[in-house]
């Protein structure tokens, strides 16, 4: 497992900067979500953390060691997209299988860790069916389980729940917390549901345009905003605040 700390990072695509000067800390263990609107640099911040793109400066650090130039392979970080992503032709136990099988990993240990895997996501009986053969809640999980499998330092969830409806949502929410707090892995969340970041982070970093407009504990977030952008994209009645005038926004 791993912290995960931000310094300084930007990133622009042409002239539109992506990231200007962000700089947070994700401590081990802990489970954040990044919350903005589209467009605001939360699932460019994720890509920079995993390694599917590079800053054009700034730092980024596990454990102290810096990682920005280091190839996503070499980094062990584990991926879930909103997309699932698994390969149709494989069984569930092979798409799990697949990021051991690239790593060396003997048959013996990949059939005991894949197993160990699919049981923590509550699918061990189904190792054998083709992902069009699950529910969108099962492919989640096998997803889920294909990226903890490989014991990462660090898991990273880019809207992960947005292709499910909203009760098969609500049930993920759940299964997604518990099975963070059984593995103990530094987790960082992209959505745009706030509702979701409230009810599932130990922390949250609020984005827009580029920057960090905010970030603390959910409830300080909601009950004691910092800034209007923050009230306002909550949904906190700026009249219900009990502790004086909001500071300006950035």
């Amino acid at each position: 497992m791993a912290s995960v700390e931000v310094s300084n990072l930007s990133r622009s695509f042409g002239i539109y900067k992506a990231l200007d000067d962000v700089s947070i800390r994700f401590e081990d263990g802990g489970f954040y979500a990044l919350l903005g609107p589209s467009g605001s640099g939360k699932t460019t911040l994720l890509r920079m953390i995993g390694g599917f793109d590079y800053p054009d400066q700034g730092r980024i650090a596990m454990n102290g060691e810096s990682v920005e130039r280091v190839p996503l392979e070499k980094r062990n970080i584990g991926m879930v997209f909103q997309s699932y992503a698994l390969f149709p032709n494989m069984t569930v136990f092979d798409n799990v299988a697949f990021g051991l099988e690239i790593r060396g990993v003997s048959r013996p240990d990949i059939k005991k860790r894949v197993g160990e895997a699919l049981e923590l996501v509550q699918l061990s009986a189904l190792g054998h069916r083709k992902p069009n053969q699950l529910s969108g809640g099962q492919r989640q999980r096998v997803a889920l389980a294909r990226a903890i499998v490989i014991k990462p330092r660090v898991l990273l969830l880019d809207e992960p729940l947005g292709a499910l409806d909203k009760s098969l949502r609500l049930d993920m929410q759940v299964e997604l917390k518990r099975i963070q707090r059984e593995i103990g892995v530094t987790t960082i969340f992209v959505t745009h549901d706030q509702e979701e970041a409230l009810t599932m982070s130990d922390r949250i970093g609020i984005l827009s345009g580029g920057r960090v407009i905010e970030e603390g504990a959910p409830a300080d977030i909601y009950h004691r905003p910092n800034t209007l952008f923050a009230a306002t994209f909550l949904g906190k009645p700026i009249s219900s605040r009990d502790d004086g005038p909001m500071a300006p926004s950035n």
